[in-house]
C-alpha cells in the first residue's frame, strides 16, 4: 500500500511540476495560449483572462496522473528489489524528500492559480475557432 500512496503522491507531483512535458504552441490568429502536458494535454499556461488563470483539461491530466502513477510504481518495484544496506538507508530517505516536494508543488499548483475545469481541450480551438489549428510540439525537460 505505501508503494501504491508514493507513486500516487509522486505522480502528482511531476504532473503539478511538469518536469518532463511537451508544449503545444499554436499558430493563432491573435495571441493565445500554450498547451502542456506529457503524454496527454493536460493544461494551458494561462487564458487570456490574466496572467495566474488557466484552464485544466480533466481527461489529459487524468490520464497523465494513470500513466506516471503505473511509471512510478513499476520504477519503485525495481527500485526495492536492490539488496545492500547502504541502498536500502538511502532509498527511503529520498522517497520521503521527494514525496515532501511533490506535496508542496502540487498544494502550490492548486492553490496560487484560478484553475477552471474542462472535460476535454477541442483540437486547441478554445471553443473560439472553427478552422483548424496548426500545433507545433516541443518536449520540455523543465517547465
Amino acid at each position: 500500500m505505501k508503494k501504491i500512496v508514493f507513486s500516487l503522491t509522486t505522480a502528482l507531483g511531476c504532473i503539478t511540476d511538469e518536469y518532463f512535458t511537451f508544449k503545444y504552441v499554436c499558430d493563432y490568429p491573435e495571441h493565445g495560449p500554450e498547451f502542456y502536458g506529457f503524454p496527454f494535454v493536460q493544461e494551458t499556461n494561462t487564458s487570456w483572462i490574466f496572467s495566474m488563470s488557466g484552464e485544466i483539461y480533466l481527461f489529459g491530466f487524468l490520464g497523465n496522473l494513470v500513466f506516471w502513477t503505473l511509471f512510478i510504481y513499476i520504477l519503485v518495484v525495481r527500485l526495492h528489489k536492490i539488496k545492500g544496506k547502504l541502498a536500502q538507508k538511502i532509498i527511503p530517505v529520498f522517497g520521503w524528500l521527494i514525496m515532501a516536494w511533490s506535496m508542496l508543488v502540487s498544494f502550490v499548483y492548486f492553490g496560487a492559480i484560478d484553475w477552471r475545469l474542462n472535460y476535454t481541450h477541442d483540437d486547441f480551438k478554445i471553443n473560439y475557432y472553427q478552422s483548424h489549428i496548426a500545433c507545433e510540439r516541443q518536449f520540455l525537460w523543465i517547465k
